[in-house]
């Protein structure tokens, strides 16, 4: 079947405040799974921390290692999209979870996104705060534009850029909008550690840094799958609920790559 056309709606269908509350009452509501499935990635993610303090002297490593978190980032991406998603059909999220072609996908997508945000910074307007602003602002717009390949490939459906292109069409504003508003507060709370531990070269201060970067990835990706799921329209499909083994792909009933 051929990929459907945008919902019809007013833009307004995708609600600010509500997919805020809901993002993060689906975060707490759902704590232990959350926990369950950022356990392994948080782990990662502070040893690749504190790798960056034994080579911090160097010009290129510490570059490196912080990049590397993508890959501990892109397993507990595809692990919570899939919860928000699927619910009991995701099954619950596993301790040692294990590396698929989903999540190959996954990460190729986010390196892709990552290549366009490092777009303003190959321009030399350090200077020029309007015109950064400006920059910054049409590259997050671009993003946004492309967010919704990322619940779609966690669900293993056959989606990419152009598609999202396309469902976000009349709601990235909306969706610019909720993604600031429900990472603001957590951000304020970022700062207010920062400030706390000014050299951030303390266990404690990696460790509490790290939880709170994988709450607020936990809230961006619970927002991004409640817009997925409102503007394009998609659900699981009778193969996802029915029992079985485990979750099937909705890809050939809801969307394919076709004309």
């Amino acid at each position: 079947m051929t990929l459907p056309e945008p919902l019809q709606q007013d833009a307004r269908s995708l609600p600010i405040g509500k997919t805020t509350a809901d993002a993060y009452r689906a975060v707490f509501d759902h704590f232990p799974a959350f926990a369950r499935a950022a356990f392994v990635p948080y782990l990662i993610s502070l040893a690749l921390w504190t790798l960056r303090l034994l080579v911090a002297e160097s010009s290129f490593l510490p570059f490196l290692l912080s990049h590397l978190d993508v890959v501990p980032g892109t397993l507990f991406a595809v692990a919570w999209h899939r919860q928000i998603l699927l619910g009991p059909a995701a099954g619950a999220p596993a301790f040692r979870p294990s590396w698929e072609a989903r999540h190959w996908r996954f990460l190729a997508y986010s390196l892709a996104v990552m290549a366009v945000s490092y777009v303003p910074w190959a321009f030399p307007i350090a200077n020029l705060a309007a015109l950064v602003f400006v920059v910054f602002a049409l590259v997050f717009y671009v993003l946004a534009r492309f967010s919704f390949v990322f619940p779609a490939v966690a669900v293993d459906e056959r989606y990419g850029f152009r598609h999202s292109w396309r469902h976000t069409e009349g709601h990235v504003w909306r969706l610019m909008a909720t993604l600031v508003l429900a990472v603001l507060p957590l951000a304020l709370l970022g700062g207010v550690v920062s400030a706390a531990s000014p050299m951030g070269k303390t266990l404690w201060a990696g460790g509490l840094s790290t939880a709170l970067y994988y709450l607020t990835t936990g809230v961006w990706v619970t927002v991004l799958s409640i817009a997925f799921r409102t503007c394009t329209g998609w659900f699981p499909g009778p193969l996802v609920l029915s029992a079985g083994p485990g979750p099937k792909s909705s890809a050939d009933s809801d969307f394919d790559d076709g004309a």
